[in-house]
């Protein structure tokens, strides 16, 4: 298996959270057979199961989700050291079992060296190509970035820009954050699918650890996306 530190805490020296990559496809505690799996370090959660919390609401009836990532509270041992208590995570890509098609990419407020992104003309946002095996740079970067342009084209004019989304997905995103009071709603991990004829989705939902008073604590008093 191969091990990689994911994100910023591996920078910054936290409490890591890391990529694991797999030769074969293996099934880890019941979870569907795959090759890449994430550890969730939840460096900032002190209960460690907010995550854990809104991957099991959002696959819950209340939700229609396409897909959700399941998880496992896990141990790490690492070279024979016990590094602490996890949330063993499926990896959101495309493949057999988890996001079944389309192009994956996610809202940011940054990114890190070697993603393949682009910037929003209208917003400035910055856009994430995530799936590590779909060949994201050059046509489908450049057919995604015209795509999303374009949304935001006709938002902004306020002409019929519905047809591009998949309203239900959105509707659901919408209240999951703002029951789980998700401080990082659109400025982190907000991932969105891409079907093969051009409709947007929101979702999979991923790390909630910043979530329910745990950052900044006046997020259980407001809209987490009001004026957004």
């Amino acid at each position: 298996v191969e091990i990689k530190g994911r994100g910023s805490h591996f920078k910054e020296k936290l409490k890591n959270s890391y990529n694991l990559k797999f030769e074969d496809k293996v099934s880890i505690m019941g979870l569907s057979s795959a090759k890449r799996w994430v550890l969730l370090s939840n460096a900032y959660d002190k209960t460690l199961i907010r995550s854990s919390v809104a991957f099991d609401l959002a696959a819950s009836d209340m939700f229609s989700f396409n897909w959700t990532p399941k998880s496992q509270p896990v141990e790490l041992v690492l070279n024979g050291k016990y590094v602490g208590s996890y949330t063993l995570v499926e990896q959101i890509r495309v493949c057999e079992g988890r996001v079944e098609d389309g192009q994956i990419i996610s809202a940011e407020g940054s990114y890190n060296e070697g993603d393949d992104f682009f910037q929003l003309k209208e917003s400035g946002m910055t856009i994430i190509m995530r799936d590590p095996e779909t060949g994201v740079s050059g046509t489908k970067l450049m057919r995604t970035q015209k795509l999303m342009e374009e949304l935001e084209s006709e938002m902004k004019s306020k002409s019929n820009f519905t047809k591009r989304l998949d309203l239900q997905s959105f509707a659901d995103w919408f209240i999951l954050n703002e029951l789980m009071k998700n401080e990082e709603a659109i400025s982190s991990d907000a991932y969105m699918v891409v079907s093969d004829n051009g409709i947007i989705s929101m979702g999979p939902i991923w790390d909630m650890g910043k979530c329910m008073g745990n950052e900044y604590g006046d997020g259980v008093k407001n809209s987490i996306l009001e004026g957004t």
